[in-house]
């Protein structure tokens, strides 16, 4: 069998370190020292750490690959205009413990009675669905203004 390009990459060890490099370059670029996006950009860093995780543990790809990592890390940076909204990077990080949750519960068959679990499970999708609302609400906001100024 031949090994393309593209298997190469993707089983590659050193993918997933060059990608987190490139991403804080982009963050730095964006204006991270500038703008002083600390809290954002640990919530950023947080949220890829958790998504290593949630590819570490339930193998959503079945040979060794971080793809799926720095498919995240990459399409994270293309929406480089939401890096100064707070409410963004936390619905983000939400949204990944809420993955991440459901997936460990779905799969635990030790006990299905794992409330604790499931009770973070119930409780950050709220907090996801109440945080993208104000992000909806914000950037309708920001749609308006725009509207206003043209």
């Amino acid at each position: 069998m031949i090994k393309r390009t593209q298997n190469k990459i993707a089983e590659s060890r050193t993918t997933l370190p060059v990608v987190v490099s490139y991403a804080i370059l982009i963050w730095m670029a964006a204006g991270l020292l500038t703008h002083n996006w600390w809290i954002q950009f640990a919530c950023f860093l947080v949220s890829s750490y958790l998504m290593v995780e949630l590819n570490n543990q339930n193998a959503l790809i079945r040979i060794y690959s971080r793809m799926v990592s720095c498919s995240f890390l990459v399409l994270s940076c293309a929406g480089n205009f939401l890096f100064p909204s707070l409410e963004v990077a936390l619905g983000q990080l939400c949204f990944i413990c809420f993955l991440l949750l459901l997936f460990r519960t779905y799969q635990d068959k030790a006990s299905p009675g794992d409330t604790i679990a499931i009770m973070a499970v119930v409780l950050c999708l709220p907090l996801w669905v109440a945080v993208t609302l104000l992000v909806c609400n914000g950037l309708y906001g920001l749609y308006g203004r725009f509207l206003a100024n043209t």
